[in-house]
């Protein structure tokens, strides 16, 4: 099986260590299968051997989450604030898989506005370009996400190679 270090554009590569050092928000967007979710964990490595405290989630997995502690303690305002918005980086995989809602958007921009106005990096993988998170998110978190730093994964599906080459 090909190693995806290999896979990945070298361009990419160098962005990534240089990134460790100099972190901004991302916004990682592309079909799926393009190395998406596997670049966020890079990322999330080399952070984690730099002692930074990182939190990670699969969009849908936040939002049932956050629907958890509305229905165990009447709000979900502790988990945003001190679990969510407070951590030094937050990885939010898939955004757009999840099912689109008034209180999803109000979430998720509490979120994402919070973390903007206190300078704490948040990466963002998702299959959507800007159009389709307007549609799924509204305009302002499609405002918001312009101030994020955008890469596009193309190219071919990376999953299910599994061919040995000699």
């Amino acid at each position: 099986m090909d190693d995806p270090e290999t896979i990945l554009p070298e361009q990419l590569k160098q962005f990534g260590r240089k990134w460790v050092n100099n972190p901004c928000n991302l916004v990682l967007y592309g079909q799926a299968g393009r190395g998406k979710t596997w670049f966020m964990h890079c990322l999330m490595h080399d952070l984690f051997f730099q002692r930074k405290w990182i939190r990670f989630f699969k969009s849908k997995t936040l939002d049932d989450l956050i629907i958890e502690n509305m229905k165990t303690y009447g709000s979900a305002q502790f988990l945003i604030q001190k679990q969510i918005c407070d951590c030094e980086f937050l990885f939010l995989d898939d955004i757009g898989m999840e099912r689109s809602t008034d209180r999803l958007e109000r979430d998720f921009f509490e979120i994402i506005d919070t973390r903007l106005c206190t300078l704490l990096p948040t990466i963002i993988s998702t299959n959507l370009d800007a159009d389709k998170i307007e549609e799924s998110y509204g305009s302002r978190i499609n405002s918001r996400l312009k101030e994020y730093q955008w890469i596009k994964f193309s190219g071919d599906d990376l999953r299910g190679r599994n061919e040995i080459i000699f």
